[in-house]
């Protein structure tokens, strides 16, 4: 989908539209539909104003559609990021996932043709893998990034008060 397509659908879609949406990024609701609207060429709808949007609807359409243009795709992370507990699962989905992958890749492989459905199959699989390992590797980092902030809280009271020296 084309980027200013995206943007155009973002506004329209959300409840309100344009008239809900133009505070967020301070303008009127004439304005920021002008910017979208394909109607009107010289009206630009700018890159913070999109992410401001996109930030505040949850609509990740703008993002998606410029990713696809970079020949690229999105992938959320979790906004969840549990400790030690929530790798375990994250491991087991990220293996499932994997195992989803090589079952359509067998199937769809079979009798040596890739139809377009195989493929957007293949595809949905292959990011629904690399989303489970994003989500595992964001669990890791929170856990690498929680035990480093208490070793250098643990270090910097060793300093003030005198303790840790030779």
């Amino acid at each position: 989908m084309d980027v200013m397509l995206a943007a155009f659908r973002m506004i329209k879609d959300y409840p309100g539209g344009a008239v809900a949406l133009a505070p967020v990024v301070g303008k009127t609701a004439t304005t920021l539909s002008h910017e979208v609207s394909p109607n009107y060429p010289t009206a630009k709808f700018g890159l913070a104003d999109a992410v401001a949007i996109s930030q505040w609807t949850n609509d990740r359409q703008v993002l998606t559609a410029f990713a696809a243009e970079l020949s690229c795709m999105v992938v959320p992370l979790p906004a969840d990021v549990p400790g030690v507990e929530g790798v375990a699962p994250r491991t087991a989905q990220l293996a499932r996932e994997f195992s989803d992958l090589m079952t359509e890749l067998a199937t769809s492989l079979a009798d040596g043709h890739v139809s377009t459905n195989e493929l957007g199959r293949i595809e949905r699989e292959g990011s629904e893998l690399m989303a489970a390992l994003q989500s595992l590797l964001s669990t890791v980092r929170a856990l690498h990034d929680a035990h480093s902030q208490q070793a250098d809280e643990v270090a910097h009271v060793r300093l003030a008060t005198g303790g840790g020296r030779g």
